[in-house]
């Protein structure tokens, strides 16, 4: 019997990669860049993509291979001005879709996921040579030219901290480059309501992490977002398996939904947290030219970031709860992040 956590996933990543990530392009990508190590841009004529358009202003799209290799080369475009030939940089999470890297540029990849859980999340497509995340300062002691991370962000439930750690694996000097699902182009997403930044300031605070009530709850509330992406699911059927996987020794799934004010406070909210670094290029579907789903945010780390009133405000929030306990009141601290 499958373990109802793993079974779920797999099938949620099953529909994601079907829907979102061109299954056919990214096989071929891979055996391309096996001649290189580096994976290879495939033609994608700009004049072949319809521009995007939100959910909430038709059906769920069905996404062609022209499209996705379109998102690949506006990634790659976005991040070519901080990459620079002998570069050597970190990936995390990319899984079976590693990204694409100017000429002498080299990446290497990491995962919090092992070979086998990785194997079940991408469905068994042909992985990226991936290490553990706990390799990166053994292979990267001075930290790294640059980090980027794709769609990872939303997968977990302490943006702000992820990032935060994130930023102490890049060099001074050194560029991050994540990337989020605007919540208006992602199916399930565009059902659900968004945060507020004081809500992932709270978050980080807490130490939040998968295994909390919270976050199972967040788990729950979220894919009721992607039940009408699951036609063919009977109502029942489709509850108890989130209700299952909810009691799982951790879940994982889109934790907070994104839209563009939502990154630019998040990722202003941990360069401050991290003491240096500045934002240096965003696009977005909104932005000229724009993306077709990708929200994506460069930073530099170099410089005093700005003051973040609402990391301010999350603190008056906390220390007005904390003055509600009683006095000598012994409080347990949160589980390390």
């Amino acid at each position: 019997m499958v373990d109802a956590r793993v079974a779920i996933l797999a099938a949620v990543r099953r529909f994601a990669v079907a829907l979102v990530f061109a299954r056919g392009a990214a096989v071929e990508r891979l055996t391309a860049s096996e001649q290189t190590g580096v994976p290879q841009v495939p033609a994608a004529p700009s004049s072949s993509v319809e521009p995007p358009v939100p959910l909430s202003q038709g059906p769920t799209p069905q996404l062609s291979r022209a499209t996705f290799a379109r998102r690949d080369e506006i990634r790659l475009n976005v991040s070519r001005p901080f990459l620079q030939p002998g570069d050597v940089g970190i990936e995390i999470g990319a899984g079976a879709f590693p990204s694409f890297m100017p000429d002498g540029v080299r990446c290497e990849n990491f995962d919090r996921l092992g070979p086998a859980e990785l194997d079940v999340y991408f469905d068994g497509l042909p992985l990226a040579p991936t290490a553990p995340m706990d390799e990166i300062p053994r292979r990267f002691p001075d930290g790294a030219d640059f980090l980027l991370a794709h769609n990872v962000l939303e997968h977990t439930p302490d943006p702000i901290g992820r990032l935060v750690g994130w930023l102490g694996h890049v060099k001074p000097g050194g560029f991050a480059i994540v990337s989020l699902p605007h919540h208006d182009y992602c199916p399930g997403d565009a059902r659900r309501p968004l945060p507020s930044i004081e809500h992932l300031i709270i978050d980080y605070a807490m130490c939040e992490h998968a295994g909390p009530l919270a976050s199972r709850e967040h788990f729950i509330a979220g894919s009721v977002g992607w039940a009408a992406d699951w036609p063919d699911v009977g109502k029942n059927e489709f509850a108890n398996g989130v209700l299952a996987a909810a009691m799982g020794s951790e879940v994982e799934h889109h934790f907070h939904v994104w839209d563009d004010a939502l990154a630019h406070d998040a990722v202003a909210a941990a360069l401050s947290l991290h003491g240096v670094g500045r934002e240096v290029a965003f696009a977005s579907p909104s932005t000229t030219p724009s993306t077709v789903g990708d929200i994506i945010v460069v930073v530099e780390l170099s410089g005093t970031p700005g003051d973040v009133p609402a990391v301010r405000a999350a603190r008056d929030v906390l220390t007005a709860a904390a003055e509600r306990l009683p006095a000598g009141a012994v409080v347990p601290p949160p589980s390390a992040r």
